[in-house]
């Protein structure tokens, strides 16, 4: 693995050029944006914004191409690029509003607004961002600042800040779409964009209505001694969508696709793609390069809210998101994919980056909010596919990958990285990790009936898939698929890592390093929810919600989870923390203040499930082949029901391969609540729910695992991690944990028709889990007004083990 891409390292400091300038004191960039009382009328007018072959390839230095086909937008961009800062601090102050918007759409018969970015920006270095638009009533803004202090004597970089707010407002956006065959709304990265380049890169693509699209950046490397802060805050908000009446979405197709793209691509890469309406998408990142010692205080705080939703009403369209063909494999550093197809989103991703050569302290607090509020929505026939194909595989790092098909939601990633590379310094390098993602998605009402037709035999299935993809990877990662409605999803992952801070032979033993305090938790809170399923299958019968993970994750070393849902008001969030000390002298020894917690509440559901004399809703998951030889910690989570908060909470605090491997004392624990309250369940139908792991899944595979399969309504389900181990004989002094699990689920009713044979409802495990070497916790159920739990506290010591590739 070249960490010094993986971290940032040398590939970023292409970024910072060799510039010769005065020194200067601060570097303060501020981008103010005012739009005002918006209106737009669209009848059919094709839009399309192209980005091809032959447009930056091979390229250094720093781009940022804009592009916009909409009205009455104010686009602006800034930068701010310097060298020899001395005692210099970084301000990116950003600031964007549209207010008052109202647009119109109508009858549309045509592939009318595209966004194409096709063998463009390969085997560049540096920074390069693209952001096309094609929508009505926005404002892009872009600023960023890039300093090299270290090409004069010894400049220091103190504080990065980035200061994001973006706002929308009246929203009332009409959307009629009579779909003749063809593709509305496209979004594409392919014919092997990126591959090769290394640097920090951004991409959004939007062919949405009233939209704020942010970037904001700051990139710097430091020559001297300092505590560096880094601190990235954003904002949305998108207010009153449709309060005054419908939107309506008659038979339109929304794509997102990333094909062939970012292979062997090194550094940090945000990619966001949304064809919905009303949406804020930002991108903020703090990045800096220290070649000395350095304390390090990283804070991420990316929120949300929507509004007060009305619609939309989606009838017989379709929405895809593909990530396939190879994207993504043979990457190195820090990835962040965002692909969304519904309306009123706020779709944000903010990281902070240190990579150090010296030594220092590390404190990092990673916030993802949100907040959807008042929602009613209607789906009839719409069809909705996530899918992530023979893609992300041999990746080393971190990485997010969010996919959305639903409406009025909030997406976030948040991400806090501190690297060390010490050379033969060592040095005790202490950490304190808070890592937090909540959610909230308030009043709803939905509807979904499908009738007979479609390739598979009925109309409207909702699918994710994961098939060939994240194999041999190594780092930690989330995956969320969601085809639900009125859902929050949140991820956020904050690490800390020594890697191969090494002596040299003859050298003195490492440091002892101490995780003070590793706080993860998630939180949910779904509220007054109803939900009304009903399904016209014919023959043959067929499922028309259904998660899939097939010949996956096979090779897999690191901390990872996968969470997939077709329901409906959920929240769904996963938060990690990694502490590691990998292949170095230097050692954790005390982990003082560990706990994982996962609180989810989701009220006053209901639920009905078809009509007597039809079929109900039929609803699988499915693992199968994958997982093969993985070592780790894992957590899969699949989920077909309705009302739910899905949380993840993990916490590991490591030392692997280093060369003492003691941990002297460990206090550490997991905490998991959930409150389901007030629910009814009905299912008055003939419907199947299966769930299935089979096919050699984790066969000869090692660490901590938990797989939770849910096919019931009025569900919370939890896993909570909380993990301190030696990795190749390491001792411990004292160890200190709790584990705490919890739930109600009070008032519920429930009225189940028998199915009309198999497999009725059906759990299935076999073939699986052979060889297998750890703690392995495997939950499937297709019940009703559940709350499925997993907590898991371990403190121990490993041996012959070879987790360093």
């Amino acid at each position: 693995m070249n960490r010094a891409k993986l971290f940032g390292g040398a590939s970023l400091i292409a970024i910072a050029l060799t510039l010769s300038v005065p020194a200067l004191a601060d570097q303060d960039v501020t981008l103010d944006q005012d739009v005002d009382g918006n209106s737009s009328v669209d009848s059919g007018q094709k839009r399309t914004n192209d980005v091809s072959a032959g447009m930056s390839n091979n390229a250094n230095g720093i781009s940022h191409t804009q592009q916009n086909n909409g009205t009455n937008n104010a686009i602006g961009l800034e930068s701010d690029v310097a060298a020899g800062l001395i005692d210099s601090d970084q301000n990116v102050d950003f600031d964007q509003s549209v207010t008052n918007n109202a647009a119109e759409e109508n009858s549309i018969f045509l592939r009318q607004r595209e966004n194409f970015i096709n063998g463009s920006h390969v085997g560049s270095n540096g920074r390069h961002a693209v952001q096309q638009n094609n929508g009505d009533s926005n404002a892009i803004g872009a600023s960023f600042a890039v300093t090299d202090g270290f090409s004069d004597a010894g400049g220091t970089i103190h504080d990065q800040n980035i200061d994001m707010d973006q706002v929308v407002e009246d929203n009332s956006l009409d959307h009629d779409d009579l779909n003749g065959g063809d593709l509305d709304r496209v979004n594409e990265v392919n014919g092997g964009s990126f591959n090769g380049s290394s640097g920090a890169f951004s991409v959004q693509q939007n062919n949405g209505n009233g939209n704020a699209i942010g970037n904001a950046q700051i990139i710097a490397h430091s020559g001297a001694a300092n505590n560096t802060v880094q601190d990235v805050e954003m904002d949305g908000m998108v207010q009153d969508n449709w309060t005054p009446g419908n939107i309506w979405d008659l038979e339109s197709e929304r794509l997102n696709d990333i094909d062939d793209a970012y292979k062997n691509f090194g550094g940090i890469s945000t990619t966001q793609q949304n064809n919905g309406d009303a949406n804020v998408l930002g991108v903020a990142s703090a990045v800096v390069a220290s070649t000395s010692n350095s304390d390090v205080d990283q804070r991420v705080d990316v929120e949300g809210h929507v509004g007060s939703n009305e619609g939309p009403t989606v009838t017989e369209g379709q929405r895809d998101n593909n990530i396939t063909t190879g994207a993504f494999d043979g990457s190195e550093g820090i990835l962040s994919t965002q692909q969304n197809n519904g309306s009123t989103n706020v779709i944000q991703s903010g990281t902070a980056v240190a990579a150090n050569s010296g030594q220092g302290d590390v404190s990092q607090d990673v916030s993802v909010s949100g907040s959807v509020y008042e929602f009613f929505s209607s789906d009839d026939d719409s069809e909705r596919f996530n899918t992530i194909n023979g893609s992300v595989n041999s990746v080393d790092g971190l990485l997010s990958m969010q996919q959305n098909n639903g409406d009025s939601n909030v997406m976030g990633i948040g991400h806090a990285v501190a690297a060390y590379q010490e050379g033969n310094r060592g040095s005790e390098d202490d950490v304190d990790q808070y890592v937090s993602v909540t959610g909230t998605s308030n009043a709803h009402e939905t509807f979904d009936d499908n009738d007979p037709g479609g390739s598979n035999g009925i109309d409207g299935e909702r699918i994710n898939s994961v098939s060939g993809s994240f194999n041999n990877n190594f780092g930690a990662g989330s995956i969320q698929q969601n085809n639900g409605n009125a859902n929050v999803m949140g991820s956020a992952i904050a690490a800390k890592l020594d890697l191969g801070s090494t002596f040299g032979p003859g050298g003195p033993l490492g440091a002892d390093e101490d995780v003070d305090v590793q706080v993860v938790s998630t939180e949910g809170t779904v509220e007054e929810n109803q939900n009304f399923d009903t399904a016209f299958s014919g023959p043959p019968p067929e499922y028309d919600r259904r998660n899939v993970i097939n010949p996956s994750f096979n090779g897999a070393q690191g901390v990872y989870t996968v969470q997939q849902n077709n329901g409906n008001n959920n929240v769904i969030g996963s938060a990690v923390a990694v502490s590691a000390n990998i292949a170095s002298d230097d050692e954790i020894e005390n982990v003082m203040d560990a706990v994982a917690s996962v609180d989810a509440s989701v009220r006053y559901n209901e639920n009905v499930d078809g009509d007597v004399g039809f079929s109900g809703t039929n609803l699988r998951n499915d693992v199968t082949s994958s997982f093969q030889g993985s070592q780790g910690v894992f957590t899969v989570q699949q989920n077909n029901g309705n009302n739910n908060a899905i949380g993840s909470s993990t916490g590991v605090a490591a030392n692997v391969e280093t060369s003492l491997q003691t941990l002297e004392n460990v206090a550490n624990g997991t905490d998991v609540h959930a409150d389901v309250i007030g629910n009814e369940a009905f299912s008055d139908a003939v419907s199947d729910r299966h769930n299935n792991v089979s096919g050699g899944t984790f066969n000869n595979a090692l660490g901590v695992v938990t797989m939770q399969q849910n096919n019931g309504s009025n569900n919370a389900v939890s896993a909570a991690k909380s993990i301190a181990a030696a990795v190749d004989d390491g001792t411990f002094s004292t160890a200190s944990t709790v584990t705490n699990l919890s739930a109600v689920v009070s008032g519920n009713t429930s009225v189940i028709q028998p199915t009309a044979g198999f497999p009725g409802r059906l759990n299935t495990a076999h073939a699986s889990m052979n060889g297998f070497q750890g703690i392995y916790t495997l939950q499937q159920n297709n019940g009703d007004n559940n709350a499925v739990q997993s907590a898991i506290t371990v403190t121990a010591n490993v041996s012959g083990l070879n987790l360093v590739p």
